[in-house]
């Protein structure tokens, strides 16, 4: 049985190409792909995975860099390094924007019970991997944190004014470099 649970991302920096996050919270209900599941504590030993997005494994964007427990063991978080290419770059604007700013973990069930409400309380899994997500199933599951320098924010400000002095059809354009 495959899982698939949204978490938060706290920070997203586009010199360093990282975005990092809470990817799972223990003992804290989420609506994921099977209907309502808990995770108990231990139930998932970190490992360093893909990021893809919207849970689609053809579209790799990323890589754990690192996965580590904290919170006293209450909670997985990771940092993925983001490919530089186009999705990759697309996922980081859309992660600092809030626009894709959740993360939802892949989990092969390896064992599990049934709750007396119908939660699936998870025993036992093994993580496949993390997707970068719009649409959590657990709302709160959000971006707290977006690390980018001022350097960035002035870059997006220049583009906007080289931009206007571009040439336009027509206009004479110097091939030296």
């Amino acid at each position: 049985m495959k899982l698939n649970v949204p978490m938060t991302i706290t920070a997203a920096d586009d010199q360093s190409r990282t975005i990092s996050g809470r990817i799972v919270a223990f003992d804290e209900v989420a609506n994921a792909s099977t209907g309502r599941v808990v995770f108990a504590e231990g139930s998932i030993e970190p490992k360093l995975v893909m990021l893809n997005l919207e849970h689609d494994r053809t579209r790799r964007i990323g890589k754990a860099l690192s996965m580590e427990l904290t919170d006293g063991g209450k909670a997985i978080n990771g940092t993925f390094k983001i490919s530089q290419t186009t999705a990759g770059n697309d996922a980081i604007v859309e992660a600092m924007d809030g626009l894709r700013d959740g993360f939802s973990v892949e989990l092969k069930v390896d064992d599990y019970d049934v709750m007396k409400d119908g939660t699936m309380k998870v025993l036992k899994g093994s993580l496949e991997g993390v997707a970068l997500v719009s649409e959590p199933a657990v709302r709160s599951a959000r971006v707290s944190d977006v690390a980018a320098n001022e350097e960035t924010e002035n870059s997006e400000t220049s583009d906007v004014s080289d931009a206007n002095t571009n040439p336009t059809e027509g206009e004479q354009v110097s091939d030296t470099t």
